[in-house]
């Protein structure tokens, strides 16, 4: 029947609805389903990041210390550096102080040669030496430490020598000791010195007693502080190998009474000038002449100027020293011509010298020469020392070589200065 077909189509329109449901139709459903669950996780997630960054204090701050890379080749960014406007750190300033440590004194000097001495000595007397020079006795003993060295003809063409000395620097022993002559004690009584010598010629025992010289003799007195030094006997014979102990002449002269101090207001007779510069005649090369016939004794000295001393020579080679084995060096050489002559009376050639009144000599220092005047007036006094023009002469600071020359001896400034 018409109405029962009407159903069943009916029922075959909703049967094939549900029978399709897997075809296109379906499959759109399914990913638009698919698509909003991923949406939704996806949106879920980045909430969740927030919301984890917001609690960490979303901490974004650029580093501030230069790019290093990273383990994957990578860098970080670099700050740009800022200026640093903190404050430099300033130091106190401290005032300077006035230093008030007085100066160290001066040290004191030597009356004869103006050089430094640990101890003021100015008041002490001097010790005057004699010594034996002949070829056959040379070299001497402890000469190098004499601040003065006085060399004047003694009896024919031999000359003596005289050692001042303010300190003997060590030297224990002194010599060879030989006899005296009266213008080698006036020598030493000018200087008011201690005399010191063995024997002598019979003008000098006259003037020891006429001066009341204070000596000590090594032939005519007690014998006390002499010897006979083993090696100068062995070297050079017994009469040349008498020497003088100096370690007990202090004790010597206490024992007998001797002067050791200058009298009150006595003044070294020199003077000294290291500043002003030097004028002359060139004079490196010097031989003196004790006399113009070839044979006459002649003493050498060789300057070396960067020590500005004369090196002494004689007999062919330098003046030495057996105590220490140096040569004698000086800085100042005075050679003086004087009345020196033979005794025409004495059967041994000794000789006399006239040193009072005046006359003329040269003064030779750091490698110059000049003329000089010499006046005396009196058998106690030293020399007084002059230029042409009037004035003094002011020796250089070191030791002085002092020779009194015969009115024909003289000075030679050129020559090479090996003394015969």
């Amino acid at each position: 029947m018409p109405t029962g077909n009407t159903v069943r189509s009916a029922a075959k329109r909703r049967g094939g609805s549900g029978a399709n449901r897997g075809g296109p139709g379906g499959k759109q459903t399914v990913l638009i389903v698919i698509c909003a669950v991923v949406a939704v996780a996806v949106a879920a997630a980045a909430l969740i990041m927030t919301l984890g960054a917001m609690k960490r204090g979303d901490d974004t701050t650029p580093p501030t210390e230069d790019s290093t890379e990273d383990t994957d080749g990578g860098t970080e960014p670099v700050t740009e550096p800022t200026e640093d406007t903190t404050p430099p750190e300033t130091q106190p300033v401290t005032e300077p102080t006035e230093d008030t440590t007085p100066p160290a004194p001066p040290k004191p000097r030597s009356p004869l040669t103006n050089l430094e001495v640990e101890e003021d000595i100015s008041a002490r007397r001097p010790w005057a030496v004699m010594f034996d020079n002949i070829k056959g006795a040379a070299p001497q003993t402890g000469i190098t430490a004499a601040d003065m060295i006085f060399e004047i003809l003694a009896e024919g063409n031999i000359t003596r020598l005289m050692g001042i000395y303010e300190d003997f620097d060590g030297m224990e022993i002194l010599g060879g000791v030989r006899s005296s002559r009266e213008y080698f004690a006036e020598m030493a009584l000018s200087l008011d010195a201690i005399y010191i010598h063995a024997g002598g010629s019979p003008g000098a025992y006259t003037f020891f007693q006429k001066y009341k010289v204070d000596r000590i003799d090594g032939v005519n007195g007690s014998g006390e502080t002499f010897h006979r030094d083993a090696y100068r006997k062995s070297t050079f014979g017994t009469v040349h190998a008498l020497v003088v102990e100096t370690t007990e002449l202090d004790a010597y002269a206490e024992k007998y009474k001797l002067r050791t101090l200058h009298e009150e207001g006595y003044t070294a007779p020199f003077t000294f000038d290291d500043e002003t510069e030097r004028t002359g005649d060139r004079a490196v090369s010097v031989t003196a002449h004790f006399g113009s016939a070839k044979s006459a004794k002649t003493t050498g000295f060789t300057y070396d100027p960067e020590s500005k001393q004369y090196l002494v020579s004689q007999f062919g080679g330098f003046m030495g020293d057996t105590a220490v084995k140096d040569t004698v060096k000086v800085r100042n050489i005075i050679a003086l011509n004087a009345k020196i002559y033979v005794l025409s009376d004495d059967d041994k050639g000794r000789r006399e010298a006239e040193l009072t009144g005046k006359g003329t000599g040269k003064y030779i220092v750091d490698g110059v020469a000049r003329d000089i005047n010499w006046e005396r007036d009196s058998r106690t006094g030293f020399f007084t020392l002059t230029y042409p023009d009037g004035t003094p002469v002011a020796l250089g600071t070191g030791k002085t070589y002092f020779m009194l020359l015969p009115m024909n001896g003289y000075m030679d400034l050129g020559e090479i200065g090996a003394g015969e």
